[in-house]
């Protein structure tokens, strides 16, 4: 999927997908060219790794 639907999928603006993209270490992505292309199963996978609990 694209940018736009991962950052509808995490719930958040395309602009954090930029930030976790660059400051996340392994975040979950691809590249097909010079494309950065992300998957519903990785991206699932990183969010239940990375929740935090008030």
């Amino acid at each position: 999927m694209d940018k736009k639907a991962a950052a509808a999928f995490l719930d958040c603006s395309t602009k954090y997908i930029d930030e976790f993209y660059m400051t996340q270490p392994g975040f979950p992505y691809h590249t097909k060219g010079r494309v950065l292309q992300y998957r519903i199963s990785e991206l699932s996978k990183w969010l239940d790794n990375h929740q935090q609990y008030a």
